[in-house]
């Protein structure tokens, strides 16, 4: 698959998860982070209608989620907070 065709596939899906969370009330968020080194770059969040944050990481972030995850918490159809536990950072420096 070329870099063309996988962004676009990625961009599809997308789109598609967009419109499911809008089918359940719902609405997704993309990270604004632009350093592609940074932890939030290229991951999401859904938001509940009254703008509650519905899915967050075990570390803090808002945003943290991939497209697959996503999915999952929109196909389970439970509208409830989810957190994604993420593992502890290994520090390689000492």
């Amino acid at each position: 698959m070329t870099r063309r065709s996988a962004s676009r596939a990625e961009w599809a899906l997308e789109t598609r998860l967009r419109r499911a969370a809008a089918r359940q009330h719902l609405t997704l968020h993309r990270s604004r982070q632009r350093d592609p080194r940074g932890a939030e770059y290229g991951t999401y969040e859904v938001r509940g209608s009254d703008g509650e944050v519905l899915t967050r990481c075990s570390d803090g972030r808002r945003f943290g989620w991939t497209l697959a995850e996503v999915e999952g918490y929109l196909s389970a159809g439970t509208h409830g907070v989810a957190t994604k536990t993420i593992p502890p950072t290994i520090n390689l420096e000492n």
